[in-house]
């Protein structure tokens, strides 16, 4: 579970909003939490052992651990996890447009940083060549691979339609 978690979470794709409509995920959280609750509150259990030491403050903190932990930890692995490993399986090669929203700087830990008009491929790093080189309204032609699960980008290239 844990390599599973960390394979996704490590090679993210662009993955499709589409996916979470129903909110499932907020349901399967939800349930996940409250077995876990309920087998803190059970002091037989192999969670609420670690409840009966003698410091109170030992106790706090690791029922927060496991009331905030259990559900950040399961929303990583279903929204980015699982969607990066299913697309790594069965994704195939692609080329998308997309059409320049927004040029901005110093985001998403890079300096050269383009906003899109795509639901999928809200936003990416770009060199700085092409930064310079392109304006708002242009388009951009990303290769990478396709799945229902979402986008994998591997490069950027300048859209030179001849009109």
């Amino acid at each position: 579970f844990i390599s599973i978690f960390f394979i996704g979470f490590l090679n993210s794709i662009f993955v499709n909003p589409n996916l979470f409509l129903y909110h499932w995920d907020k349901v399967l959280i939800i349930f996940i939490t409250t077995f876990t609750l309920k087998k803190v509150l059970d002091k037989n259990s192999i969670i609420s052992k670690a409840f009966h030491k003698n410091d109170h403050k030992t106790n706090i903190s690791v029922f927060m651990s496991i009331l905030v932990g259990i559900p950040v930890l399961l929303s990583v692995f279903i929204h980015i996890s699982m969607p990066t490993i299913i697309h790594k399986l069965i994704a195939k090669k692609s080329v998308k447009s997309v059409v320049i929203n927004k040029k901005t700087n110093r985001e998403k830990r890079c300096l050269t940083y383009i906003i899109t008009t795509d639901n999928m491929v809200k936003g990416f790093c770009i060199n700085k060549k092409l930064f310079n080189h392109v304006k708002v309204g242009d388009e951009l032609l990303l290769k990478g691979t396709l799945s229902p699960f979402g986008f994998g980008l591997k490069e950027v290239i300048e859209d030179n339609k001849t009109e």
